[in-house]
């Protein structure tokens, strides 16, 4: 179930990462959620996925690439 809920939030995120490594974009934006930071009972992978996300975008951006992560509240 983990790697379920895991996989089907960073995989997509982790391709285009891949695919799009370049400074031609303006805007490279990933929405995450809140439970990233604050969790929720039964939540662990969900949140986990969103940490990953929010990270990511610190990974691009410490490559010097553009990147957003929007964590819905």
């Amino acid at each position: 179930d983990i790697a379920e809920v895991f996989g089907a939030k960073t995989a997509g995120a982790t391709l285009l990462d891949e695919l799009i490594d370049g400074d031609g974009l303006d805007a490279f934006v990933l929405f995450s959620s809140n439970s990233g930071v604050w969790g929720g009972g039964g939540q662990g992978a969900y949140a986990a996925a969103n940490a990953y996300l929010d990270a990511l975008a610190e990974a691009r951006r410490a490559r010097g690439l553009t990147a957003t992560s929007v964590a819905w509240g």
